[in-house]
């Protein structure tokens, strides 16, 4: 009886290297998800290039497939976890609303507005924010959303505020704590339908990010709403181009400053958790977090809540523009009593971020 020998060549043995380099990437970065990234702050890279990654794997996985190669088992291996956290970033379809309890709806939006910075219909920097500022408020105002939070939302004036919610928003209560910059006012904003009983922020160390909070009485029921902006990296794609190619001194101050991100997050964390923690009443956490599915800060922020997305969302959970489909970095996270009727992401030309808009049943 003779026995088949598989022959090792040059292009099998870097298809097998190849392959396991993928499989230890993608295996990296599901332990990643669990490690504070105060304490390594290379998780936090990992935690980025998940999806990517398993991407990569899966493309491997079909041509391995399509070679009849023996090595199609290594990918295979190294996706099996992702299978169970891929709805995290992608579902097939919602849930559909039939069976769920009965009883009134709730419509929420977070939204990162980008301080309506970004230019549109031809419109640039300073002069092109009032109108789109316009715009937005008055696209928004047409979804009537019960809950609306806005991050990196700027206003020349505070005196103008009363005016533009009377405008948009007639008969809402608002909260709001900016910071001032060149005149111009800047932070988070969260406009209710609902009665706001009290408010607070959590302004963060070192940061002009923040965590504005508000207890809204929602049918009798107070829930304390975070409106939350953790630490962005702070790096535009052309400075990052640079950094690459032209002024190591550019790398250097932007490796420092991505690190310093990544330091700054799990506290911003930790500080609106304790805040949840000595709280009277269960939160709703939303808002941009700069983080993926995959991180630690997602990770955290999500115990004992429901992810809108993960339990009615449909399609790529993206909310990024500029990195679509890849990343999901703004969210809402609401507590286990409240029935989640949809999730959406409409793809609004406003800012560098799509809004997040779900509807929930209490």
């Amino acid at each position: 009886m003779r026995v088949k020998s598989h022959k090792v060549t040059f292009s099998s043995v870097v298809l097998l290297i190849v392959l396991l380099c993928s499989a230890l990437l993608l295996g990296l970065c599901y332990l990643s998800m669990y490690v504070n990234p105060a304490d390594f702050w290379p998780a936090a890279v990992f935690t980025i290039i998940e999806f990517p990654a398993a991407i990569v794997n899966i493309a491997l996985l079909l041509f391995t497939i399509l070679r009849r190669s023996r090595f199609f088992w290594i990918p295979l291996v190294a996706l099996v976890p992702f299978l169970f956290i891929a709805d995290k970033q992608f579902k097939f379809s919602g849930r559909q609303d039939d069976g769920l309890p009965s009883g009134d709806t709730l419509t929420i939006i977070s939204y990162n507005v980008g301080g309506f910075r970004l230019p549109r219909n031809g419109r640039k920097g300073a002069d092109g924010v009032p109108a789109t500022r316009q715009e937005t408020l008055e696209t928004l105002s047409g979804y009537d959303t019960d809950i609306l939070c806005f991050q990196e939302f700027s206003i020349a004036s505070l005196d103008s505020l009363p005016l533009l919610m009377e405008e948009y928003f007639d008969g809402y209560e608002y909260k709001y704590y900016f910071g001032n910059n060149d005149n111009v006012y800047s932070g988070n904003l969260t406009i209710s339908r609902f009665p706001i009983k009290s408010s607070g922020v959590e302004r963060f160390k070192q940061s002009s990010n923040l965590a504005l909070y508000n207890d809204i009485d929602i049918g009798g029921r107070i829930i304390r709403v975070y409106n939350c902006h953790f630490q962005s990296y702070s790096i535009s794609t052309a400075g990052l181009i640079k950094s690459m190619v032209e002024d190591k001194q550019v790398a250097r101050r932007t490796g420092e400053r991505v690190r310093g991100s990544i330091l700054k997050r799990p506290k911003q964390v930790g500080q609106v958790l304790d805040n949840v923690r000595n709280s009277p009443n269960e939160a709703l956490i939303c808002g941009d977090f700069n983080d993926t599915p995959m991180s630690y800060t997602y990770n955290t922020l999500v115990k004992g809540r429901k992810d809108t997305f993960s339990e009615a969302g449909s399609g790529f959970a993206a909310t990024y523009s500029r990195l679509w489909p890849l990343l999901r970095i703004d969210y809402v996270f609401v507590p286990g009593f409240f029935s989640v009727v949809s999730h959406e992401t409409p793809h609004l030309e406003f800012s560098d971020h799509y809004p997040v808009m779900a509807v929930l049943k209490y």
